[in-house]
């Protein structure tokens, strides 16, 4: 176990499973509870909400609804991968 992280860093283990559980969320049937602050405080502008929910839509082929929830969510693939 120990050498798997010596190879595999925690952070790239953490992002594949985040990446893996948005790619089986359905964002047009599901609702999510969130961690934001902002938006647990009430406040309608977050820059980072519809992040996750661009991700599920484009793992699901929806590239216009994808940019809708947030335009860097394509982006943020791309990196992440």
């Amino acid at each position: 176990f120990r050498l798997l992280f010596r190879y595999f860093p925690p952070e790239a283990m953490f992002w594949t499973v985040a990446l893996i559980a948005l790619a089986f969320y359905q964002p047009a049937v599901q609702n999510h509870f969130t961690l934001c602050p902002l938006s647990n405080l009430g406040f309608d502008f977050c820059p980072g909400c519809g992040l996750g929910k661009s991700i599920a839509w484009l793992f699901n082929g929806e590239i216009v609804q994808s940019w809708h929830a947030h335009p860097l969510g394509i982006f943020a693939v791309i990196v992440l991968t």
